[in-house]
């Protein structure tokens, strides 16, 4: 039973969450995009194709808005698809370990890990290598193409994919000669791009949505979702719901590249909070509002079940002072409401944190879902 604290509209949320779950896994054909666009583009590199089987992913998948939703996005667990070349690097298996080679890495990452081994070889440093080597297929020293990363929420947030654009083309004007850069940024730019028609996919739909509802709160809605991924296309967030709202549809494309579901969001408190205390200020939104929003994020991000998307809540700032805010507490709360698998909460502690955030850590943690995880700060 849910808790009686759930606003009507999050409880009418939470009541069709298993409806919209199931009508969202049947929509799921990412695995034959990629194929088609693998063999279409067979001579290139690994990371172009790559790129262009997640553009053409973004265009073709079929999207999911209800006339009921807060928010526009939808984030699933994606299995992994035989296009991707995880199990074809040829590279040595004694560095990377049978079957498990990073797609990602370029050849000179793969050049100066070998060289690194190499170097250590015979000296007192071999065997810590060793045991590094053993724990995680020396993945210290290339990246790890399937997750367990926090994505620059922030800086899309605060300057929006238009700027994310400017920024890559001003990049290919610098370093244009450099063939192995260039085509790093072009495939870069290629997906922000891709992702603007995303979010306008969703704006077209949730207007279409607002014209035909006959419900005036759920019309209103649906104007503010679609207006927002319009917006967002072009400008940085401009309030509390576009904030959130870039969170989720940034997460969302992610996740249909990444093939996993270890992906966090990091401290979203402290990125959230300067846009909920600016909009609280000018009444532009209550507590109850934001809350709800939080409510619907939470919601949005359960449907990767099992998925591993850590929020991080608390901790203290550059001077060591405890940061916590409302928006913990809303975060907070709402997995206290939601209980749900996603997702993962920790809560970093200091010992100036007041007692209305150990209160609800501990209301949290009464329900027997294994949250908040929490961290000592100090």
């Amino acid at each position: 039973m849910r808790p009686k604290a759930l606003s009507q509209r999050i409880a009418y949320l939470a009541d069709r969450f298993e409806e919209d779950y199931r009508a969202q896994r049947d929509l799921d054909e990412r695995g034959q995009v990629y194929r088609e666009v693998f063999r279409a583009h067979e001579g290139e590199s690994a990371a172009r194709k790559t790129a262009l089987g997640l553009c053409a992913f973004l265009e073709k998948k079929r999207i999911l808005v209800r006339e009921y939703d807060l928010l526009a996005g939808n984030v699933e667990y994606y299995d992994y698809t035989d296009t991707l070349p995880y199990h074809n690097r040829k590279v040595d298996k004694h560095l990377y370990g049978a079957g498990n080679a990073d797609p990602f890495a370029t050849d000179i990452e793969i050049e100066r890990c070998m060289a690194l081994k190499a170097l250590a070889a015979g000296s007192p440093e071999a065997a810590l290598l060793g045991r590094f080597q053993h724990a995680c297929d020396c993945r210290l020293f290339v990246r790890w193409g399937s997750g367990h990363l926090v994505a620059g929420y922030r800086k899309l947030v605060a300057h929006g994919l238009a700027a994310t654009i400017r920024e890559g083309e001003a990049c290919l004007e610098r370093h244009g000669a450099d063939r192995e850069r260039r085509e790093c940024v072009e495939n870069m730019l290629m997906v922000c791009r891709a992702a603007q028609g995303y979010f306008l996919r969703y704006a077209d739909q949730a207007l279409a949505l607002a014209h035909e509802t006959r419900s005036p709160d759920w019309r209103k809605s649906l104007l503010r979702i679609s207006n927002a991924c319009r917006n967002l296309t072009e400008k940085p967030a401009a309030d509390f719901f576009e904030a959130v709202q870039m969170v989720l549809l940034v997460h969302d494309v992610i996740v249909c590249e990444s093939q996993s579901g270890s992906l966090s969001l990091g401290r979203l408190d402290q990125l959230l909070y300067p846009y909920y205390e600016r909009d609280l200020g000018s009444g532009r939104i209550t507590e109850g509002e934001a809350q709800d929003l939080i409510c619907a994020l939470w919601l949005k991000l359960s449907r990767m079940r099992e998925g591993f998307q850590n929020v991080t809540l608390g901790g203290c700032d550059r001077l060591g002072r405890f940061a916590g805010n409302a928006v913990t507490l809303f975060c907070l709360k709402a997995s206290y409401d939601i209980r749900m698998d996603q997702p993962l909460v920790s809560l970093r502690c200091t010992k100036d944190m007041p007692d209305a955030f150990w209160e609800e850590a501990v209301a949290l943690m009464r329900t027997g879902t294994g949250f908040p995880a929490l961290f000592n700060d100090d």
